[in-house]
């Protein structure tokens, strides 16, 4: 920043970290910290290199730099603050907005039981069972599960894992079962570590810095409960650009001197022995070839299920090759006439796979069915698909003719869900099984 002379390439690194805020703006917090590193270093080497000009500008240059990474920083909160208002403005989107807050504070923070939060949670009328279901996705009941049960549930459970510490022993063996070792990028960082220490040696205090620096942030997050490889990969990615950051210093600072090319060997170095760690992930699994339509389920469960974990099978795994005329996409569509709930946990990590990532679906195509809960409830749309079909209250309607449950985990603890608020007697039959997926039929009695 205080030397490049390519406009070019500073405005569309700004740009790409803006955009960047407005996908995923928490992240924000994880690079901050290296950020601020990168930046305290710089001013010091902008002043020790500046030391034999002019004083006054010297300390113009600086405060115009430093003036403009506040401004970068104000964009990014600016267009934050925008989005919140945009939201608050539509009475439809605060109210979805409110509830998905709410919702992700409780399915995305640390599970400590139902035991944990029992004497807060009966005071609100929540059951052990009322609480599984809020855990794994089952939430979507406005009158039972009103917005303000749910953030009233949501502090609790926020109020009591703040306080919660489980001991160094625990965290550490929650460390080690990530198994860190297997991350490309966690690799990556190692690499690079140990070529810088080697080839430009003079930052080592900033390459030990920024590991450990990684290092107390992972720490954090397993703390506050929050341990995802997206969160972890973020981390990781902070490490490996500061180290780099260093190194590419000290080696254009020796460059200026030597005319050292050490800098193309490096990197040329580093990418061939990564390829080379990566190789087997360029290999296509064909396995798909095998599959049946009754398989395509357990075929992609198998290794997408845990989507927020590592897992170098994800890349060779092959998917969008099914014919969807076969599948529980087909099976619904062919019923226009019933309507079909998707629980989440069981659905949202295998059925998207049945279409292709570059195909829009356009406005208005699902017409009959939709998840019972999940990241959409509350949306405009869904609502409105709701009101449409006379299904306001998806739980309540789940006994109405021509209503189907489509789970493979959770019927049960919806059953007795109905049992204990709406329906004392209900009962469950399952209808069949479509491509690893059951269907289910609620009825009143």
């Amino acid at each position: 920043m205080f030397y490049t002379k390519d406009k070019i390439q500073l405005i569309v690194g700004i740009l790409l970290g803006l955009l960047g805020s407005w996908i995923r703006f928490q992240t924000l917090y994880e690079v901050l910290p290296f950020i601020l590193i990168l930046f305290v270093f710089e001013s010091c080497l902008y002043f020790h290199q500046s030391r034999f000009k002019e004083k006054k500008t010297v300390i113009f240059n600086y405060v115009k730099l430093f003036l403009s990474v506040i401004l970068i920083m104000a964009s990014i909160i600016c267009c934050q603050f925008i989005d919140k208002i945009s939201y608050q403005s539509n009475e439809e989107y605060r109210q979805y907005r409110d509830y998905a807050q709410a919702r992700s504070s409780i399915v995305d923070s640390r599970d400590l039981g139902y035991e944990a939060y029992r004497l807060e949670l009966e005071k609100l009328g929540v059951s052990e069972n009322d609480y599984r279901m809020l855990r794994r996705w089952n939430f979507s009941d406005p009158d039972y599960f009103s917005i303000e049960k749910m953030q009233a549930i949501a502090h609790i459970i926020q109020s009591k894992n703040s306080t919660y510490w489980g001991g160094w022993q625990i965290l550490f063996e929650q460390m080690q079962t990530r198994g860190y070792g297997t991350y490309a990028i966690c690799l990556a960082c190692i690499l690079l570590f140990l070529l810088a220490l080697v080839y430009a040696p003079r930052y080592w205090w900033g390459y030990v810095g920024s590991v450990f620096l990684g290092f107390c942030l992972l720490l954090l997050f397993y703390i506050i409960g929050r341990v995802v490889y997206r969160v972890e990969y973020g981390i990781f990615v902070g490490i490996f650009l500061t180290i780099l950051y260093f190194f590419d210093t000290d080696l254009y600072l020796k460059k200026a001197k030597t005319d050292d090319d050490m800098n193309k060997t490096t990197v040329l170095i580093l990418t061939a022995i990564c390829l080379l760690y990566q190789l087997p992930t360029y290999i296509p699994n064909s396995e798909y070839k095998e599959i049946s339509t009754e398989q395509r389920k357990s075929y992609l469960d198998s290794v997408y299920d845990e989507s927020w974990n590592y897992d170098m099978r994800k890349y060779r795994k092959i998917t969008g090759i099914f014919e969807s005329n076969t599948g529980l996409i087909a099976e619904m569509e062919s019923h226009p006439d019933s309507f079909y709930f998707l629980e989440f946990e069981s659905t949202i990590q295998s059925l998207y796979y049945d279409w292709d990532a570059f195909d829009s679906l356009g406005v208005g195509y699902y017409q009959n069915y939709m998840y019972l809960s999940g990241v959409t409830t509350h949306f405009p749309d869904t609502t409105a698909l709701l009101a449409v079909n006379d299904l306001d209250n998806p739980y309540q309607s789940l006994v109405k003719e021509h209503v189907y449950l489509v789970a493979n985990s959770m019927h049960e603890h919806i059953l007795t869900y109905l049992q204990e608020h709406y329906y004392p007697n209900a009962r469950v039959e399952w209808i069949k099984n479509v491509e690893g997926y059951n269907i289910w039929k609620f009825y009143e009695e």
